[in-house]
């Protein structure tokens, strides 16, 4: 009899005899049958590579769909190339059987024919026309869909400008009209007769400028809220959280900014006591200062900006932070001394100086030249140590936010403020005499903060920590100087730094 075994796509023959055991006849014939079946095979061989390409490409589509997906707060990215895994492949005659079975853990799969998970794979071919060959295996290992990693949102990207320049150049240009029409508004209307600012007065512009300053936070909040959802850069971010980070951000430098600002009032009551100035004509003079500091601080945290974008500039400030508060601790005391300061010298060359005021002018002419009043002389060193204090203050905010406009904004409103907080703490400055400590250890955190805490925390330190920590060092200071008596002989606290 003759037997024959013959695989659908296959023309493998075995063997083939009549029921008396002679030789098949027709061996030509069997011949041609088994080319004909080899043929066969090779069509369903290509046509079963297609589909396995068409699904593989489809499941391609999928994976790409699936990069900017969020869920619970994390982004879903996927590997569409990775060495060494393999993909799932989609047989499409058991579509959503298998690795869409609900029953099955993430990081299981079910092979094509709908059974268990991590079950032997049968080969492709006995329904979907694949046949294995030695020159194309389709038994390969199947990659769980769980090879797309999971990554963390991060609240703060540290390689994102939110706020660049070339998007948001109008805000600048914005903010810094608004601080002209409100100087122009102090200087012009509530404060154009000279006069004594009484401590009333600083107390009621104290709140008005910190007020200012609290609600420009809140509605820089809100517009970062309503803003980073449509930054195409933002795409797969968690935009409620790096608007609070950016309003935390603004707050905390403002803190930092307004408690380093306490620098600048020991050395306006050292500078006006030195040369004499009157108390009505101090506000005129410490007017023009903070203009010419916030023209000073718009260079210094330009420069900044760009400084910053090199790492090792990160650790020349971080440095430069740590070495000013540790003097502060614990470097004596130097005096002021504003005639042997080499600017007023030359000042002094280029324009004679009056021995007594003229009113609130700054230059009068005398037998038609023209002389510099002791007015003006103040003017130029108060705007001379706010370039030294904007050396420390500048890098300050930069250890805690790498956005120039937060940057910008929180030292501008500390600034604006500093007027009525002299007037205010003026005549008690002397019963602070524990700050500058507390000032000395802010300077090492935020140095510190620069090089290492925020590579420590994955790069960045958490800023909630970060205004905790600053806002408990300066509360206690100004407690423990209020309620440890000073001792026998102490001499109030001079300016911390010259």
């Amino acid at each position: 009899m003759g037997l024959g075994i013959e695989a659908r796509g296959e023309a493998a023959v075995l063997g083939h005899f009549d029921e008396e055991g002679d030789e098949p006849d027709g061996r030509d014939e069997h011949e041609g049958s088994e080319e004909e079946g080899a043929a066969g095979a090779l069509q369903d061989e290509e046509r079963g590579g297609d589909d396995l390409g068409a699904h593989q490409r489809d499941d391609d589509e999928r994976d790409t769909a699936d990069v900017a997906a969020v869920e619970g707060g994390e982004a879903v990215a996927a590997d569409p190339v990775e060495e060494g895994v393999d993909r799932e492949l989609h047989d499409p005659d058991q579509a959503g059987e298998g690795a869409g079975d609900p029953d099955m853990d993430d990081g299981e799969v079910g092979d094509v024919d709908g059974h268990g998970p991590n079950q032997p794979r049968r080969k492709a071919g006995s329904s979907a026309g694949l046949e294995s060959s030695p020159g194309h295996s389709t038994e390969r290992t199947l990659a769980p869909r769980a090879a797309k990693r999971i990554l963390p949102a991060f609240p703060m990207p540290t390689d994102v400008t939110l706020f660049p320049f070339a998007d948001y150049w109008w805000f600048y240009a914005g903010f810094t009209l608004f601080v002209l029409g409100v100087l122009a508004l102090d200087l012009g209307v509530f404060h154009r007769d000279a006069h004594e600012v009484g401590f009333k007065e600083a107390l009621a512009w104290s709140i008005v400028w910190v007020g200012l300053a609290l609600l420009f936070g809140w509605g820089f909040y809100q517009y970062a809220l309503h803003k980073f959802p449509l930054d195409p850069r933002l795409v797969g971010l968690d935009h409620a959280a790096l608007a609070k980070q950016s309003g935390l951000e603004y707050l905390t430098g403002y803190v930092v900014e307004k408690s380093l600002s306490v620098d600048n009032i020991f050395v306006f009551v050292v500078v006006f006591t030195y040369f004499n100035i009157p108390a009505k004509y101090q506000h005129r003079v410490l007017f023009w200062g903070i203009l010419g500091a916030l023209i000073f601080r718009i260079i210094f945290i330009s420069l900044g900006a760009i400084l910053m974008q090199f790492h090792w500039v990160i650790w020349v400030f971080g440095g430069f932070l740590i070495l000013t508060g540790f003097k502060i601790l614990f470097a004596p005391e130097k005096p002021i001394e504003p005639e042997k300061n080499p600017i007023i010298r030359l000042l002094r060359k280029l324009l004679p100086v009056t021995p007594q005021l003229d009113g609130q002018k700054f230059l009068v002419r005398k037998d038609g030249v023209l002389h510099a009043t002791p007015l003006l002389v103040c003017l130029v060193f108060i705007e001379l140590t706010d370039i030294v204090f904007a050396v420390d203050s500048v890098p300050a905010i930069f250890a805690l936010t790498k956005e120039p406009l937060i940057v910008y904004t929180s030292n501008v409103f500390a600034i604006l403020g500093l007027r009525a907080m002299f007037f205010m703490l003026a005549g008690v400055m002397h019963k602070f005499r524990l700050l500058k400590y507390g000032l000395g250890l802010v300077l090492i955190f935020v140095g510190l903060k620069m090089v290492w805490l925020n590579d420590a925390f994955g790069g960045k330190f958490p800023i909630t920590w970060s205004l905790g920590i600053i806002g408990a060092i300066i509360t206690a200071s100004v407690v423990l100087s209020l309620l440890v008596p000073a001792k026998p002989g102490e001499a109030p606290p001079a300016a911390p730094k010259s």
